[in-house]
């Protein structure tokens, strides 16, 4: 599993297939509830730095747009945690970033 959006440096927001995703990633849609720029895998790559962002989006907000998307809880996500292998390195990032929220 990976975040629900995620772009390498040089793509475009714009080219994000779903208007409530496009939305999202401007910022126009939803709550920004953190946002920052970390070290990738602790500075491990040289200048390699990723922007992290969390947004809450309200009710309004599709749930599944395409046959290979889905919304889970936080609750959903830390019990994947247990059976290992099933969250990449930015969903695990991103999930730490939420943490550091509370």
């Amino acid at each position: 599993m990976a975040p629900t959006i995620q772009l390498l440096p040089e793509e475009d927001p714009a080219s994000l297939s779903s208007p409530a995703l496009r939305g999202i990633a401007h910022g126009g849609s939803g709550t920004t509830r953190y946002d920052n720029l970390l070290s990738e895998e602790g500075g491990r790559f040289y200048h390699a730095v990723t922007r992290y962002r969390i947004v809450e989006v309200g009710d309004g907000t599709p749930l599944a747009e395409q046959p290979d998307f889905c919304w889970v809880t936080v609750r959903q996500v830390m019990d994947l945690l247990r059976h290992g292998h099933h969250l990449n390195i930015k969903a695990w990032s991103l999930l730490t970033c939420l943490h550091s929220l509370s």
